[in-house]
């Protein structure tokens, strides 16, 4: 290019535009910085050029700000935090409230007393000139709990709670930050995000003695002050973390207030369902696994236990329906609670080669015969026989799926469908179908890999959280995001996406699901790392973050209501929780299937493995 720097100055107006818009969205009636508009477009050009490995200058252009920019996100945070209209906010509380069940007013009225409690106590500190609360002993904590959890088995409407205590405290003109350990779950909540985002936990090092990536320096930052005036913590999903994750918020929330009480003193509420999926381990054993539990947490005796008995999901799946429906639907919930709490009945395995493996209801079973093509036209199609996709509008999609225990059946079914799946139009600049190859390289500190690995080795690699080197797509298909780019808008690792174009270097996409349904997103290629510990370098992969979505794994579909869904076991699952999270994802027994390929089949019936670790999932 002869003059990058003069095309930069002719057309940087219209090549910021969009910062420009989203600073008006994000700030409406301010005064807006022109120059500040332009350092985001040129950041954004850095970050596209900087796998070149030159500086902005280099090409005649000039050099980002960073720090300007990094202050401006930060102070975003807050107004964002205090965007919130109070008389709004205290419709939604009336509404949610005069909807709730009996358990979920209970829950929401000793919350808000909680909120209240803790707002006239800081209140009262700021009356005496600001000086620091002190720290309540143990008796007082467990008269007036500020550590709450929300247990409820799936389909019980903890997001429901969720939404009325966000909207209380945001009604009342304080801070209330929602949060959740996955980032499909933080997109179910109002100004959701996730934990990891939100307090700066560490990921590559954990450990009992970790303290949040927070800046503690005085004048405190943006993003560590709207958690010192938030009103609320809300962690969904919280079984799934590690327990030293909230050892490193606790005493980080200790530090930053100054108060010696857990969290610092302030309202959390953690939810989930330890039936569910518990914290990944690489190779644990079910021991360690345990261990890193939020039970086996210092903490956990200071939480207060809220329950959630009622199967909403269950209620809406039926509603209207004729009363042996609904009579099934309940058995079903039922069963769920059995299957969870590993007492359902079971068929023992006489050789002890592996473990004992439960009754499948009969009319969620489909023959083991059932190819996986025909596994996609009964979910997504008129059924075995009749078109592979009975509609490609994206709600239909987005409300039905496959589910399988490992990354490697996914893929497989991913592909199947995908030759299923009707071709588009082509258009000059985006075909119907296009295959997109990834650039893999290894960092330059590893001079083994560099030396040893040729580019078709590295290309072969074929790891969780990273896409795939051949990476095939068609217009209208359904994709899932793997990595958090823009949480605020609706894109964090998990979301779920329709394709709408394939250019040559980018991705146009619609979100489905979520407060962000509808909206149209562009994803560009990034640089992703993998530093597995087996293996003898990092891999840097630049391609699309994006996998197909037809089928998931159980992990991911946790926190979801779905439809339609199909249970793909060519295996047993492995790991707690796996069983339940998959079966529960639907209210009505007649929308899920079961294909069991090596399972038990004795009696007429089918069985399979179920892991259960008993000590977590059973209620205190």
């Amino acid at each position: 290019m002869a003059d990058a720097g003069a095309l930069w100055e002719k057309h940087k107006q219209f090549m910021c535009e969009d910062f420009l818009r989203d600073a008006r969205r994000t700030h409406p009636g301010a005064v807006l910085d022109v120059g500040a508009v332009e350092n985001c477009g040129l950041i954004a050009m850095h970050r596209l050029l900087e796998h070149l490995n030159h500086p902005l200058s280099y090409y005649g252009l000039p050099e980002p700000d960073f720090a300007a920019e990094a202050a401006q996100a930060e102070h975003r945070i807050l107004a964002q935090q205090r965007a919130y209209n109070p008389e709004t906010m205290r419709a939604v509380v009336a509404s949610k409230r005069a909807s709730s069940n009996a358990d979920q007013i209970t829950s929401f009225d000793a919350i808000k007393a909680a909120v209240d409690d803790y707002l006239a106590e800081v209140a009262s500190a700021a009356a005496a000139g600001g000086a620091p609360r002190a720290a309540r002993g143990w008796a007082a904590r467990q008269a007036r709990p500020r550590c709450f959890f929300l247990n409820g088995p799936a389909g019980t409407g903890k997001t429901f709670v969720y939404d009325a205590l966000l909207a209380y405290v945001r009604g009342l003109g304080q801070i209330a930050l929602a949060t959740a350990t996955c980032g499909i779950a933080a997109l179910l909540l109002p100004g959701g995000a996730t934990a990891h985002n939100t307090f700066k936990i560490p990921v590559e090092v954990l450990t009992a003695e970790s303290l949040c990536n927070l800046k503690l320096s005085r004048p405190l930052s943006p993003a560590v002050q709207v958690i010192v005036e938030a009103a609320l913590l809300l962690i969904d999903e919280a079984p799934m973390m590690n327990k030293h994750a909230y050892g490193a918020i606790d005493r980080s929330l200790r530090d930053i207030t100054g108060v010696n009480e857990p969290f610092g003193g302030k309202v959390i509420v953690l939810g989930g369902d330890f039936r569910q999926c518990l914290p990944v381990l690489k190779r644990g054993q079910p021991a360690q696994i345990i261990q890193t539990c939020l039970k086996r947490s210092y903490l956990w005796p200071e939480f207060k236990v809220l329950k959630l008995t009622i199967n909403e999901r269950v209620k809406r799946a039926t509603a209207g329906a004729e009363p042996a429906v609904a009579a099934a639907a309940a058995a079903y919930a039922d069963y769920l609670l059995r299957v969870g709490n590993g007492t359902e009945a079971v068929h023992p395995q006489a050789d002890g080669t592996q473990a004992d493996c439960l009754r499948i209801h009969p009319s969620m079973v489909i023959p083991e015969d059932t190819s996986v093509e025909e596994l996609v036209r009964l979910v997504y199609g008129d059924g075995a026989d009749g078109a592979a996709f009975a509609s490609t509008d994206r709600q239909h999609l987005y409300s039905r799926t496959i589910l399988a225990p490992r990354n490697v059946d996914v893929d497989a079914i991913n592909e199947a469908a995908l030759q299923l799946f009707p071709e588009g139009t082509d258009t000059p600049a985006s075909p119907a179908a296009r295959v997109y190859y990834s650039a893999d390289s290894v960092g330059e500190d590893d001079e083994a890999g560099t030396n040893t690995f040729p580019p078709e080795v590295l290309n072969a690699f074929k790891l969780g959280g990273m896409p795939h080197h051949e990476l095939s797509l068609k217009k209208g298909a359904i994709i899932m995001l793997l990595r958090n780019l823009s949480p605020r808008d609706g894109l964090a690792n998990g979301t779920r996406l329709i394709v709408l174009n394939l250019y040559k270097n980018l991705l146009e996409t619609q979100v489905v699901g979520g407060i962000h349904d509808g909206k149209v997103c562009f994803i560009p290629r990034i640089t992703t790392t993998a530093s597995e510990a087996d293996m003898p370098f990092k891999l840097h992969r630049r391609q699309f973050p994006v996998k197909l979505a037809f089928a998931m794994t159980i992990n991911k579909s946790q926190g979801q209501t779905l439809r339609n869904v199909a249970l793909y076991l060519p295996n047993p699952v492995f790991a707690h929780g796996q069983l339940y999270t998959a079966l529960s994802r639907v209210g009505d027994p007649r929308h899920i299937k079961v294909l069991v390929k090596k399972g038990l089949r004795a009696d007429g019936h089918t069985y399979t493995a179920n892991v259960v670790y008993g000590q977590i999932s059973q209620d205190d």
